[in-house]
């Protein structure tokens, strides 16, 4: 807003905006002052007194950081969103009501909101080094995320932190899944084989669809997962990893996962050589279809992992043996996997 204050030379006109510069200057008559200070504020409105910096759109430094950061996977289905949402807006209109009501518009968890301004934060902050945007016009729009999610958090429309899951799959809703896949089309995506291996080896889905025929050592039943999940490394961690049996069985007869790897080769493409050739974003999909078709309450394309990793457990394997199946680096996020069903320690006991 504008402001006039006696000067020694006359009056002092200043007008402050927010994410603009303050604009001051000196008049011999205060109605001199007040019609400048009257223009300042209208070449604002109509955006003609905007500093260089504060020019920028989101949407430009969304694209500097994509030239920069290789985006896959969900970081770039999150980028593709946060442009949707902010693509057009200038640094300044980022304001903390702005960012309120998009993350109030989105129909998922408090952790995924959380993390949608983590990330929205995430490529302000980096992609305005890239584009060479000036640091104080990125403070604005970092500050308006910050009181956004102070006020999210208060609401209980955040989280940043996910409750430990304890949920796994009975018997009966596998089967009323498998049941439910029975009439589809198997060659398209055979989803009682994918899901009985995702059990099987523990792996996450991601990893399932990358995995090769080339990466199958038979004889020796191990199998390389290239770029597993790691905290750090974002390529090049690959690792070997048993193709155990004998802890999963479904229907009265153990579930080898080396015998599903042979029998895709049946439906082997040349082309990419994958073990099982799909988009992991059309197997979640056609998962949480299928338990909302079902009734089946609750129930996550990842909780399969958690049941495959507890199984293990629960056969007798160490932690240090699960780990070396599950990929996990730290055992104390391998603890948090580890459903274990109370019957179990009957079975180890009595036999």
């Amino acid at each position: 807003m504008a402001s006039i204050f006696t000067h020694k030379d006359g009056y002092r006109a200043q007008v402050r905006r927010v994410g603009h510069e303050t604009q001051s200057k000196v008049f011999e008559r205060k109605v001199d002052a007040q019609k400048w200070a009257r223009e300042i504020e209208a070449a604002i409105d109509k955006g003609n007194l905007v500093a260089p910096g504060h020019r920028v759109t989101f949407s430009a430094l969304a694209e500097a950081y994509e030239k920069n950061v290789e985006c896959k996977g969900s970081k770039a289905s999150a980028l593709k969103l946060l442009k949707a949402g902010f693509g057009k807006c200038r640094l300044p209109e980022m304001t903390p009501d702005r960012i309120i009501k998009f993350s109030k518009g989105r129909d998922v968890s408090p952790v995924s909101r959380n993390g949608d301004l983590v990330y929205l934060n995430m490529v302000i902050q980096h992609g305005g080094v890239f584009a060479q945007v000036p640091a104080g016009a990125l403070v604005a729009p970092q500050v308006s995320i910050k009181t956004a999610m102070i006020s999210l958090k208060h609401m209980g429309l955040i989280q940043s932190k996910s409750n430990e899951r304890d949920r796994r799959p009975t018997h009966d809703e596998l089967e009323t899944m498998f049941e439910h896949w029975r009439g589809s089309n198997h060659l398209e995506l055979p989803m009682q084989e994918i899901c009985l291996f995702l059990i099987a080896t523990a792996m996450r889905r991601a990893e399932m669809c990358r995995i090769r025929f080339t990466d199958l050592e038979e004889f020796d039943r191990m199998l390389t997962i290239r770029d597993r999940k790691h905290p750090t490394k974002k390529k090049g961690n690959h690792q070997k990893v048993p193709l155990v049996t004998g802890h999963f069985k479904w229907q009265g007869r153990e579930i080898d996962p080396l015998k599903i790897i042979k029998n895709r080769r049946e439906y082997a493409n040349s082309d990419t050589d994958r073990i099982f050739p799909f988009l992991p974003a059309s197997i979640t999909s056609n998962f949480v279809r299928t338990t909302k078709l079902c009734d089946i309450d609750d129930l996550r394309l990842h909780d399969l992992r958690h049941e495959g990793v507890s199984l293990l457990f629960e056969h007798g394997y160490q932690i240090q043996e699960v780990a070396l199946v599950s990929g996990h680096l730290d055992w104390k996020q391998l603890k948090r996997y580890t459903q274990l069903k109370p019957a179990s320690l009957h079975k180890r006991t009595f036999g």
